[in-house]
């Protein structure tokens, strides 16, 4: 009876070790969705009388904080990797499924940072294009682009 009783705590561990990494990582991809969210309704807000110098500084905004927000991303998809990795977990499809939701909205917020700043190049004065490259880091392929007029 007590070789039971320590196969049962053992697969009682696992099972909780197994639970806390998925719940972790729910709770990260939720974080994360949650900020693309908002990010992406931000760029698709237009403020009524805004400047272009207030453009900019949002779409200014929004590019840092997708930067700083790339470790985490990277460390959702290993997360999710070493999820569906690990032997004893038997549902990976809803990892992938979790995870792809929020790849979608980071590519889609990457294009909506691209389309706001074409626009803001094709509505800039020709002296403020002249001046000023504009860099957009593309996570996706991870190499720049470089839009300068």
């Amino acid at each position: 009876m007590l070789e039971v009783e320590k196969e049962s705590d053992q697969i009682t561990m696992e099972i909780e070790d197994v639970a806390c990494s998925v719940s972790e990582l729910e709770n990260n991809i939720g974080q994360m969705d949650s900020w693309l969210t908002d990010a992406i309704t931000s760029l698709k807000t237009r403020q009524k009388g805004a400047n272009q110098k207030a453009i900019k500084a949002k779409i200014d905004v929004l590019y840092n904080d997708k930067r700083e927000k790339e470790y985490d991303m990277e460390k959702l998809r290993q997360s999710a990797k070493d999820i569906m990795d690990d032997e004893r977990v038997c549902d990976q499809f809803a990892m992938k499924e979790s995870l792809g939701e929020v790849e979608v909205k980071w590519h889609e917020l990457t294009e909506h940072l691209v389309q706001q700043v074409s626009l803001e190049v094709s509505n800039a004065s020709p002296a403020q294009n002249s001046v000023l490259p504009i860099i957009l880091y593309m996570h996706h392929k991870m190499h720049f682009i470089v839009f300068s007029v």
